[in-house]
């Protein structure tokens, strides 16, 4: 250890260390900009609300543990005619351009990405890819010299098995045998109109609401500014009556005016804002945060908001980071359907007329059961499937006299454990470890089975299983 100690000493590398070092430490004693350390906690705020808790603990945190939403309440509603404190706070400078391409992209991502597009490409990731082992492989290959050779084989062996367990899981995936598109005959005929192709955004694109088109990208981020605010307190409001928790004071007189507003015509259009103010709110996070809400947000993960920054630090800033995890469409929704019951009392209309697409959850269950099952049948394999599969498990069968008399067994095997197998999700998983034990069995047969033993797998169990069932009951 001392000789080691001796040779650092005299090495170059020395000075560049105590240079790094002391880069460092003056580094950390310097006093970073407000704007970089309100920047730095919002979205750690937000990336450990994404990280960290599930969407059920995302939903307890923003509407029960803070409590801000009181003060906003009040803002918009100038609740009291109270003069109004001059808050220091000053509204985080933004790129606008770019914040309307984020959102835009949010919302794009939203109407044409399914939630479980997301859950296959997770589950995909998680089997691994292969460019990324042939990576490893050769970055160790690379490193043969410095490796010694016992542990250079090892990790090689290992990458090699890992890369061909995760190909020959591809290759099951694109390449079954059991799946209809390889087992049967099947031809399609497509006449393209190359002239109709059209690029997929000029398809699928919806663009900007109306009323956004012609808006500087400042107008629109001042605009969203104050819709994250309104969409903030609806969301609260919604989870609470969901749950069943008692409203505040300023919370019942917002919904008496959202109910009050939702019920104009003017809702139905696509960029009605319903109660969204003209402009953000002015308020601190000093003014409108508790010592519970800043507990509750300093205790996640590298977030340390300081007595220095909470003067500073708008309310809206934080307000407008929360509202990306909060379900605009859903906050739409509920006030269509305080308009639709609207209508319906005051133009006496049928009880199936519906702005907003819902169905009845006793229907919803039936319906989801009867999927289910028609899912699961559609997924088993019918007469004319088995009889294909059949003849290709057995084509190389029956090419010998020794093989001839075990042939009419195995056919009333695979047929008995077939009917059998075709019941349960993961019938081709239990088909092939089938086919695998079948086929071990008919390599290592050496004599003819005697008279007793000439039954199929099926029967012979049950005959073996006969007294054991009985002891077992």
């Amino acid at each position: 250890m001392h000789d080691q100690m001796t040779k650092f000493e005299r090495s170059p590398i020395k000075q560049m260390v105590k240079t790094e070092l002391g880069r460092n430490s003056d580094l950390a004693s310097r006093d970073l900009a407000i704007d970089i350390k309100a920047m730095t906690n919002l979205q750690n705020i937000k990336h450990s609300l994404k990280s960290d808790l599930a969407d059920q603990q995302i939903c307890d945190f923003l509407f029960k543990s803070l409590s801000f939403t009181d003060h906003l309440i009040e803002e918009h509603l100038r609740k009291g005619g109270k003069k109004q404190n001059k808050s220091t706070a000053r509204l985080m400078e933004r790129d606008a351009e770019s914040f309307r391409a984020f959102m835009y992209e949010l919302g794009r991502e939203a109407r044409f990405v399914s939630p479980y597009d997301h859950f296959f490409m997770q589950e995909a990731q998680k089997k691994g890819r292969p460019q990324d082992i042939a990576a490893e492989i050769l970055k160790l290959n690379q490193e043969h010299l410095v490796r010694p050779t016992e542990e250079y084989e090892a990790k090689k062996e290992a990458l090699e098995k890992q890369l061909e367990d995760l190909l020959l899981n591809y290759e099951r995936a694109n390449e079954d045998p059991f799946n209809l598109s390889h087992a049967l005959p099947n031809k399609v005929e497509v006449t393209i109109d190359v002239d109709s192709f059209s690029s997929v955004q000029g398809r699928n694109d919806e663009g900007l609401r109306p009323t956004e088109i012609e808006k500087s990208a400042q107008q629109f981020l001042d605009k969203e500014r104050c819709r994250a605010e309104a969409n903030f307190i609806k969301a609260r409001i919604s989870y609470k009556v969901h749950s069943n928790v008692e409203l505040s004071e300023n919370e019942k007189s917002y919904l008496e005016a959202w109910m009050k507003e939702s019920q104009s015509t003017g809702t139905l259009l696509s960029d009605a804002d319903v109660l969204v103010p003209a402009k953000p709110s002015k308020l601190s996070l000093a003014d409108a945060l508790s010592p519970e809400d800043f507990y509750a947000l300093n205790s996640l993960s590298r977030v340390d908001i300081s007595y220095p920054e909470r003067d500073q630090i708008a309310l809206n800033d934080l307000v407008l980071e929360l509202a990306l995890l909060v379900d605009t469409d859903t906050v739409r929704q509920v006030e269509l359907g305080l308009l639709e019951s609207s209508l319906k009392k005051e133009w006496q209309l049928r009880d199936d007329f519906q702005l907003v697409n819902r169905r009845n959850k006793e229907i919803d269950l039936v319906m989801h059961e009867m999927e289910e099952v028609a899912w699961r049948a559609a997924g088993q394999f019918d007469e004319r499937e088995k009889a294909r599969i059949e003849e290709l498990v057995f084509f190389d069968r029956g090419l010998d006299a020794f093989d001839n008399e075990f042939l009419d067994m195995d056919r009333a095997s695979f047929n008995a454990f077939f009917d059998e197998a075709n019941t349960y999700d993961s019938r081709v998983t239990l088909l092939e470890n089938w086919l695998f034990r079948k086929d071990e069995e008919v390599r290592k047969r050496v004599s003819l089975p005697p008279q007793q033993m000439q039954r199929s797998d099926q029967e012979l169990f049950r005959k073996l299983d006969k007294p054991l069932r009985q002891a077992r009951q």
